[in-house]
């Protein structure tokens, strides 16, 4: 009973982890840089190499992704782009679950 346990975790971690590569892999394989877009075509590069270095897109992706999944298993999902709030906030706030207070 043990080992089909510990099986079974050993196959939920791997799960999980590949999962979280195939979202990143997506997600990075999007076509445009992200902060030429929010800033449009006629930015500065000195604002959209600003932007990258704020958003954390000057660092190479394996620190990208550990810092991603880092956040995630701390319950930081990051900021949402769309509505400038932390997005475990909206996510509360789109299930039903909102906060008193807030």
């Amino acid at each position: 009973m043990l080992a089909f346990l510990v099986r079974r975790l050993l196959t939920l971690a791997l799960t999980a982890w590949l999962a979280t590569l195939v979202v990143f892999a997506v997600l990075e394989a999007i076509p445009g840089d992200p902060a030429l877009v929010m800033l449009g075509t006629s930015a500065q590069p000195e604002a959209v190499a600003a932007l990258r270095a704020q958003m954390g897109l000057d660092r190479p992706w394996p620190v990208r992704y550990a810092g991603w999944v880092g956040g995630m298993l701390h319950g930081d999902f990051g900021t949402s782009l769309t509505y400038a709030r932390p997005v475990a906030g909206l996510t509360r706030i789109h299930s039903g679950r909102r906060r008193r207070g807030g």
